[in-house]
């Protein structure tokens, strides 16, 4: 029997691979969710959205999406 690596690969490649794997799925699990868990951890979540929150993390945002948009023209040549 063939044990799949591909998953030990992509980690050893890009070690954050698996915690935004992670974060997808507990995103997509806060979506299925119904009242009053949904509200209960859409309230702890709202925190880290605020205008002040989303400020701080504006540029950083930009920088991410811009090496991301500039790879993307790179590998498209």
């Amino acid at each position: 029997m063939e044990i799949g690596t591909a998953g030990v690969d992509r980690a050893v490649d890009d070690p954050l691979a698996d915690a935004e794997e992670t974060r997808l799925k507990q995103a997509s699990m806060l979506l299925d969710l119904d009242p009053p868990e949904h509200t209960r951890l859409g309230q702890r979540v709202s925190r880290g959205f605020t205008p002040r929150m989303v400020k701080t993390l504006e540029e950083r945002i930009r920088r991410t999406c811009e090496r991301t948009v500039d790879a993307a023209i790179e590998a498209a040549r």
